[in-house]
């Protein structure tokens, strides 16, 4: 009897290839007469052809049947075959496989667009992020398409959450107090009549 012992290493490479061969297959893969199966490398074909092709398994793994879709790394986290994400928790895994891995995103958000697989999800994106509770908004800014803070009262937009919340707390609905006293231009800010005082007088 032969054992044949997979490392996580040579696992996860087989995994790559597999998605290298099926992703950038463009119709220049050598594909098997037999069984269809196409392979990048001609090498890989004849290995299949001589040992894979249309042959029962020899080798049965001693810990599983072999139908399982997941390995358990070196750090003992649950590592789904099909796109590579890792779980702590099996039941996590087995949550991701169920209702997130290989599907479309139908779940979207009206206020940021961000889409989401599950509306679970969603709602607590909505609650978390927006604030949003029976219609209402508590917040006084969304995030638009681009990832940009928007202020909900003048629609002013900023790449920083930081940005967006001094603007709100000295600038929006605030009335200038600051004047030149050469040019009687007025500012919101102290500070900006500062860099205007030092830079245009």
């Amino acid at each position: 009897m032969y054992v044949v012992v997979l490392t996580m290493k040579t696992v996860l490479v087989a995994f790559e290839s597999s998605l290298i061969i099926t992703e950038t297959f463009d119709g220049t893969a050598a594909k098997c007469r037999k069984c269809g199966k196409a392979y990048k490398l001609k090498s890989s074909l004849t290995n299949h052809v001589k040992y894979d092709c249309g042959k029962s398994p020899q080798f049965q793994c001693q810990h599983c049947t072999g139908e399982r879709r997941y390995i358990v790394n070196e750090e003992g986290r649950f590592v789904c075959l099909r796109c590579g994400i890792s779980y702590r928790q099996k039941r996590n895994l087995t949550t991701h496989h169920k209702y997130d891995c290989g599907i479309e995103p139908m779940f979207s958000c009206n206020i940021c667009h961000k889409k989401f697989r599950r509306n679970n999800i969603l709602q607590h994106h909505i609650i978390c992020w927006h604030k949003y509770v029976n219609g209402t908004t508590e917040r006084e800014y969304v995030v638009n398409e681009e990832g940009r803070f928007t202020c909900l009262r003048c629609n002013a937009s900023y790449r920083q959450k930081y940005n967006l919340l001094a603007h709100q707390k000295y600038d929006c609905g605030v009335e200038p107090k600051f004047t030149c006293s050469i040019c009687n231009k007025k500012f919101k800010r102290n500070n900006t009549l500062r860099y205007h005082m030092l830079g245009c007088h």
